[in-house]
């Protein structure tokens, strides 16, 4: 009995969890964003683009003669 109980509450946290961010998630989604759940309706949104600012600044600068 208490099986199922526990079952439908974590199916109404998922639901709940996915009805509360579904807005942000489908804007993160359209700009190609990357999105990563962190807890009940918490989550962290990035730009991918990051990673080639981040592979830029670890080049030396080039220097013209």
């Amino acid at each position: 009995m208490f099986d199922g109980i526990k079952r439908s509450c974590v199916r109404l946290v998922a639901y709940l969890d996915e009805r509360i961010c579904a807005r942000d998630d489908d804007i993160a989604t359209r700009m190609g964003w990357q999105t990563t759940r962190t807890g009940f309706a918490s989550r962290t949104y990035r730009d991918p683009r990051f990673n080639q600012l981040k592979a830029a600044d670890a080049q030396p600068e080039r220097r013209s003669a």
